[in-house]
């Protein structure tokens, strides 16, 4: 869509007359879109042109151009062809009721109840990763001019929730800075480092307009000051300006890599050692950082790739946020009943969790696993949550989809496997359905739910832990009885095979004394 969002939709694989009006049908349900606005599908023809889709013809086409280009995804553009007759400022509203859905569905309260849990684990993994954080942005106190390091109180970095949950409403205007600070002279004895430093102390002090004009004078003084570029990068962080942010960020990067001419800090060309190397790992998380808010993530893992391993560890706790704000939005959406905003922000959290683990930024408390198996987790939760919000809004394929994902990621637990196999059951896939529910059985068959499947499934009722114990400590009963009892016919068998041979010998030797006695 507009917003750079991507929303999955199963295309018909027949062109039967109303194909299109099913796609278009999944398409409202995706965005949430009323039947009052009028949406505009469009896709790229093998010349690379745009067409618009819009009867069951144009449908035929695309999905032949899809099937001679080889592709297993088709991109869809979205767009809105009319202005909506309502508030857009509000949440579109769900197209499916939740309180409908919940009669229908009585096991989606418990899936929905699931997704808020695992938002709770999720959170708890990323609580020591958040401790860690600087509370200013990148590249103020890592460059230098904040007393004790950045690490005190005073300004915070923009609220992560405020990126995925507000995914439907992208085109939010950043607040525009005051200009109630006076801004400051630059006399004789002061130098660009000297008025950007200032700057860096009235950022922490929470002065973010006084901040901006140090910053400024120190630019006019020499454009190309690293300090400075940096600051007023954190600065428009704080005032959620990101692209202004990301500018000032590439213009320092620019800097320190001698192409604006001054180079550094204090000018002079590129700045050799620890120092540049410390000024460029700022940078490039300042800039990460402005990418993450301009939700970019795919970008912001490629700039970090030269920067230090302690500089990509901060941007990967950056990146588990967002997909920790993700699960939460999501959650919340799909509590409210808006199943298509749900599926929206599960789906970009996801993208975040894909673009980290390729980078090879891991998430925090990772230790030594590989990145990939670290990320997992987390993208399974999020899974979880999207075939929630899929079975909210009826879509069954969907939710089948994301629940094999989960379990085939090996994650999910009980709890996948139980709305796997109540998926496939309601597709009529039974026995799926039952292997899925003697799965969950082996992993907790004491839970009430696991219990209640079986049951619905028409199997037995599972085992408790207490059974299953009694169960297998009369097998090995039995088989020590039977190992027992063949052990004595051996020795039966053994007696018998001795004692005839014990007679036959004496038979022998009773013949032999005979035969001696008649000579």
């Amino acid at each position: 869509d507009s917003a750079g969002e991507y929303r999955r939709v199963k295309l018909p694989t027949t062109t039967a007359v109303g194909c299109y009006d099913r796609l278009l049908g999944e398409v409202r349900k995706r965005y949430g879109a009323p039947a009052g606005v009028e949406l505009k599908l469009k896709f790229k023809d093998e010349d690379g042109d745009d067409v618009v889709l819009a009867c069951d013809e144009d449908l035929a086409e695309c999905l032949s151009v899809a099937t001679d280009a080889g592709l297993k995804i088709m991109p869809l553009q979205v767009s809105r062809a009319a202005p909506a007759a309502q508030d857009t400022s509000t949440r579109p509203p769900a197209s499916v009721s939740s309180t409908a859905v919940s009669s229908e569905r009585p096991d989606l309260a418990t899936e929905l109840a699931a997704a808020r849990r695992n938002v709770s684990a999720l959170e708890e993994q990323a609580h020591m990763a958040a401790t860690r954080r600087m509370s200013l942005p990148v590249g103020v106190a890592s460059l230098g001019g904040v007393p004790g390091g950045g690490s005190g109180g005073g300004s915070s970095r923009p609220a992560v929730t405020t990126r995925l949950s507000a995914v439907t409403s992208p085109s939010a205007t950043p607040p525009v800075p005051s200009t109630a600070s006076s801004s400051p002279q630059a006399g004789p004895a002061q130098s660009a480092d000297g008025l950007a430093t200032a700057g860096n102390r009235a950022l922490h002090r929470n002065d973010v307009d006084g901040a901006l004009a140090s910053y400024s004078a120190a630019l006019a003084l020499q454009p190309d000051c690293v300090l400075a570029l940096a600051g007023r990068g954190a600065a428009r962080l704080i005032l959620n300006d990101a692209a202004a942010a990301e500018t000032d960020y590439r213009a320092a990067l620019s800097a320190l890599d001698g192409d604006g001419g001054g180079g550094g800090g204090g000018g002079g060309g590129p700045r050799p050692g620890a120092a540049a190397a410390g000024e460029r790992d700022a940078v490039l998380g300042g800039l990460a950082e402005a990418l993450i808010e301009l939700r970019r993530y795919e970008e912001a893992v490629t700039v970090t790739a030269p920067a230090s391993a302690a500089a990509r560890s901060t941007v990967g706790a950056a990146l588990e946020e967002e997909v920790v704000s993700a699960a939460a939005a999501g959650a919340q959406a799909a509590a409210e009943g808006a199943f298509g905003d749900a599926t929206a922000v599960y789906t970009a959290g996801l993208r975040v969790a894909t673009a980290a683990a390729g980078g090879g930024l891991a998430p925090s408390g990772s230790g030594g696993d590989e990145v990939a198996d670290a990320w997992q987790p987390r993208r399974v939760a999020l899974l979880l949550g999207r075939a929630a919000a899929y079975a909210g809004m009826g879509d069954g394929g969907m939710e089948r989809e994301d629940l094999e994902a989960a379990v085939a990621g090996g994650g999910g637990g009980v709890r996948a496997r139980v709305a796997l196999a109540r998926c496939l059951w309601r597709e009529g896939e039974a026995e799926r359905a039952r292997r899925e529910a003697r799965r969950a059985g082996d992993l907790d068959g004491t839970d009430a739910d696991v219990v209640a499947l079986h049951a619905e499934v028409g199997l037995p009722p599972p085992l408790t832990e207490a059974a299953a114990e009694a169960e297998a400590a009369a097998e090995a009963e039995a088989a020590a009885e039977a190992k027992a009892a063949a052990k004595a016919k051996a020795a039966a068998k053994a007696k018998a095979a001795a004692d005839a041979k014990a007679a036959a010998d004496a038979d022998a030797a009773t013949g032999a004394a005979a035969a001696a006695a008649t000579a």
